[in-house]
């Protein structure tokens, strides 16, 4: 008796975890500055206006996260989006990451280096001050978005 007890309590348990994590929400948040332009990410905004929109459905709902916000919500149609609007996705932060862009950037940065690269075709050569500089770019970048 006590199995099926307990065997009926993990059923149900487990049924309305499982509802839980269907009934969650996935989607990005869209919402337009103070001058003018249209941001979208993953989290709402904090004291503006903005519209959630479903990932999978596309429904938009709108909302505004505190009553004493003077802008205007979003526009509501596809048309009235901005041509150049871009949907900013930040993936997590990551340490490992982090640590080797710092030391790329490190070595990027020492004064005479002369930096390897192994070619498609095992050729190895050394980086142009062009290349140097986009190199330099991606871990700032990398920095910006892992470590900061």
């Amino acid at each position: 008796m006590r199995r099926n007890l307990l065997f009926l309590s993990l059923i149900s348990v487990s049924l309305l975890t499982s509802h839980a994590a269907l009934a969650a929400k996935s989607g990005y948040y869209r919402w337009t500055d103070a001058e003018g332009e249209v941001h979208f990410s993953q989290k709402p905004p904090v004291g503006k206006a903005y519209e959630f929109i479903e990932s999978q459905t596309g429904k938009r709902s709108a909302a505004t996260e505190s009553a004493n916000d003077s802008t205007t919500p979003p526009p509501e149609s596809e048309q009235d989006l901005a041509p150049d609007a871009k949907m900013e996705v930040l993936p997590p932060k990551d340490p490992a990451i982090c640590q080797q862009a710092k030391s790329n950037m490190q070595s990027l940065n020492a004064a005479g280096a002369r930096i390897r690269a192994t070619g498609k075709n095992g050729e190895v050569r050394y980086l142009t001050q062009e290349e140097i500089e986009v190199q330099k770019l991606r871990a700032q970048d990398a920095i910006k978005v892992h470590c900061e």
